[in-house]
């Protein structure tokens, strides 16, 4: 993961970030038990608003605003049990800090994107779901920043990532467990992330 944060005063400010997964693969033919690489990324931009509760280095502070999130999914281009998946949306998101000590402070926040565009990319094989109906995804964290000095911080926290797929009609393929093809197609994506990371400013 690579980011930054630009201030424009100490109360309103934008960031970015991006996340990518490396030597990542996942199951393709289910039946053969065959595995094929794959790839996961995380791209998000967003707009804060901050608040200090108080004046002093342990003062409790709030950031709230708006980000454009995206994740992709990639798969091999000629894969035939595999799509690829794009899911983006424009969602809310909250983050607390709440120091107990000069050099540490505890950190929590959450992400809501009520309305995610979630699409499948063809590869191999041409597979629907059906027609996206509403996807809604959620994000929760907790961790910690140690504060080396000024500039410097050491950062770690748990993310859980929640993302749900409803599909309406029926999709274009059987499934391969059942042999039919299934309707009203539901699916649920979940990510529990670790983060340990340094953090310099200016």
């Amino acid at each position: 993961t690579v980011g930054a944060n630009f201030w424009l005063t100490p109360f309103m400010g934008l960031y970015g970030e991006y996340t990518t997964s490396m030597g990542s693969d996942v199951v393709s033919d289910a039946g053969a038990g065959s595995r094929v690489s794959a790839l996961h990324e995380w791209t998000e931009i967003g707009f804060d608003v901050r608040r200090f509760f108080g004046m002093s280095r342990k003062s409790n502070s709030l950031q709230f605003g708006l980000h454009l999130s995206e994740y992709k999914f990639k798969v091999p281009g000629d894969d035939n049990h595999r799509v690829s998946l794009r899911s983006s949306g424009l969602g809310l998101h909250l983050l607390t800090r709440i120091p107990v000590a000069p050099s540490y402070s505890w950190v929590f926040g959450g992400k809501l994107i009520p309305r995610v565009q979630h699409t499948e990319l063809a590869t191999g094989v041409d597979l629907s779901s059906g027609q996206v109906g509403e996807s809604t995804r959620v994000d929760l964290m907790f961790g910690g920043e140690f504060k080396m000095a000024r500039q410097n911080q050491i950062t770690w926290d748990v993310t859980t990532s929640f993302e749900k797929n409803q599909f309406n009609g029926q999709a274009n393929l059987p499934d391969p467990e059942r042999g039919a093809a299934p309707k009203g197609v539901s699916v649920e994506n979940s990510f529990f992330l670790f983060s340990l990371g340094y953090r310099w400013g200016q």
